[in-house]
């Protein structure tokens, strides 16, 4: 079995803690956690490429 079975081509997370986020200034999207202060973060880099620091969450 594969380590993340595919449901209709899109991989299953099993962190539930990971969710899409977008910069606040330009809109850019990532694949974001949120910490246990509760700012969100994206996974992979500390701010988006805009430079910004400030994400919200597409739930």
């Amino acid at each position: 079995m594969a380590p993340y079975p595919e449901q209709d081509g899109v991989i299953a997370l099993r962190d539930h803690n990971r969710f899409v986020a977008v910069c606040v200034r330009c809109e850019s999207v990532y694949a974001a956690k949120q910490l246990l202060d509760g700012t969100i973060r994206p996974i992979g880099t500390a701010a988006c490429s805009c430079g910004s620091d400030d994400f919200r969450a597409l739930r």
